[in-house]
């Protein structure tokens, strides 16, 4: 992760629009109008189950690893981690989520993404 090496939250993960726009995709806060729209070739719980527990897995992994650098209990013996950058732009990193509970979102993703026919995943 360019992160790691020294380039900005803001330069890397945040630059992901998925994770600004969490919100947008909770299954409990669409619209039903907004969900009759929906292009049924392309399942809703492909962005509001999947996608959603990917960014939030990937939010929660850059808090566990913020929180290790900023203790200084992670060290670099090339960089001594002095490129590190701890600014989080007051974007939170999923802090306040349990890491069981990112694991069963994750794991719900997967029995979604495994229950869909192949039709939903064409071959080249």
């Amino acid at each position: 992760m360019q992160w790691h090496i020294g380039y900005t939250l803001s330069q890397t993960i945040y630059s992901f629009l998925h994770v600004h726009t969490l919100r947008d995709t909770d299954p409990e806060l669409i619209p039903a109008e907004r969900v009759d729209q929906v292009d049924h070739r392309r399942p809703l719980g492909l962005v509001t189950i999947v996608l959603r527990a990917y960014v939030y897995a990937l939010l929660k992994s850059c808090d566990l690893s913020w929180r290790e650098l900023n203790k200084g209990n992670v060290y670099d013996p090339v960089s001594q981690t002095e490129d590190w950058q701890s600014e989080k732009c007051d974007v939170p990193l999923a802090e306040a989520l349990p890491v069981n509970y990112i694991q069963a979102k994750l794991e719900h993703a997967l029995l979604l993404v495994r229950s869909f026919s192949p039709r939903y995943f064409p071959s080249k």
